[in-house]
């Protein structure tokens, strides 16, 4: 792609917006949000979006979920066959976009995460069935730009969103605790926040360079009669596990349920999903 708009500046549009600079800072990359707050500087604003739908053929639709309807219709006269449309709607799905824009070339829908802005996010897409594998390996190489990047068919996307697109936020309650834990333990916070923030970046390194099962990385740092055995048994003791899955399923059910009601409440903007 030799351009990029994108719809909604909000947190997962920003991301995806200093992601793309960093990879490619020479695209120009174009931008509306609601309101006059600043727009990050690698992104020109446009004036509307229909604007941007009638100049752009690439574009990235970020607003809430409760908003999409009115951009859709309000962009739909201007998108054409030359469009690739790619939204990242929590619970949007794919033939509900194709409705509401019958005439898009193809359309795309992403979960994206905001560490896409350091080009370290993970990006999961689903296409349509008739999705020119063109059209498809652009998009993928796009998002590869901005880290990794798994398709899945779209019954899979309730997950995506559950681990990937939710993922950061408890990944980051993981660090407070710990980082809280070691200055419980003496150590100053800035320290224990490195520690724990770093183990966590390193522990993920590692399985995913090795392929690894987590349990033998587990297993290597576990010594009989030690430490870590001790503190494995005191996680179990406190239902981490359970506590770790319930919370991707709660997160996976309201991403189902945002797709089997037309009416979605104001609490699931991309990026806090």
């Amino acid at each position: 792609m030799d351009s990029l708009g994108i719809i909604g500046l909000g947190t997962i549009g920003k991301a995806i917006a200093q992601g793309a600079h960093r990879a490619l800072p020479q695209m120009p990359i174009f931008g509306t949000r609601r309101g006059e707050e600043a727009l990050p500087p690698s992104v020109t604003r446009c004036v509307s979006n229909a604007a941007l739908a009638s100049q752009y053929r690439t574009l990235v639709l970020a607003v809430k979920p409760q908003q999409i309807d009115g951009v859709l219709r309000e962009i739909a006269p201007f998108v054409n066959g030359g469009h690739t449309v790619i939204s990242t709607c929590a619970g949007v799905l794919l033939q509900h976009l194709r409705e509401l824009l019958p005439h898009a070339g193809t359309i795309v829908r992403a979960m994206p995460n905001i560490a896409c802005e350091l080009n370290a996010g993970v990006t999961g897409l689903a296409f349509e069935a008739a999705a020119p594998e063109q059209i498809r390996e652009q998009v993928r190489r796009f998002f590869a730009l901005l880290g990794e990047v798994v398709t899945v068919q779209e019954q899979h996307f309730d997950a995506v969103t559950a681990i990937g697109g939710c993922g950061p936020a408890y990944a980051c309650v993981i660090i407070e605790a710990i980082t809280d834990a070691g200055v419980k333990q003496g150590l100053p916070r800035s320290a224990s926040r490195l520690f724990a923030a770093q183990m966590l970046l390193g522990s993920a390194q590692l399985v995913l360079q090795s392929h690894a099962h987590p349990a033998e990385i587990r297993d290597r740092v576990t010594t009989p009669g030690g430490c870590t055995i001790d503190a494995l048994t005191a996680l179990e003791d406190g239902k981490i596990r359970a506590a770790l899955i319930a919370a991707v399923a709660t997160a996976a059910e309201k991403s189902s349920r945002l797709a089997r009601h037309a009416s979605v409440p104001d609490t699931c903007a991309p990026g806090r999903r």
